[in-house]
């Protein structure tokens, strides 16, 4: 037990330095939250984009395709 690697203290796998600051949580948050952003919207892009395509050809099967 005298592991300092596996304290729950150190799972900081980031750098060497002690415990994540308050600013620092702060900051991934927000790194979080502008990287959930841009992915809703590039995919809400895509949906848009999809919904913009012109309606699918109605082909007519009617005819022999072999004469």
């Amino acid at each position: 037990m005298s592991s300092a690697g596996n304290s729950p203290r150190n799972l900081n796998f980031g750098s060497s330095e002690g415990p994540v600051s308050k600013e620092q949580l702060r900051k991934d948050r927000i790194n979080l939250a502008l990287v959930l952003v841009v992915f809703g919207g590039l995919i809400g892009l895509m949906i848009w984009l999809a919904s913009m395509s012109p309606a699918p050809v109605e082909y007519d099967f009617s005819y022999p395709l072999i004469p």
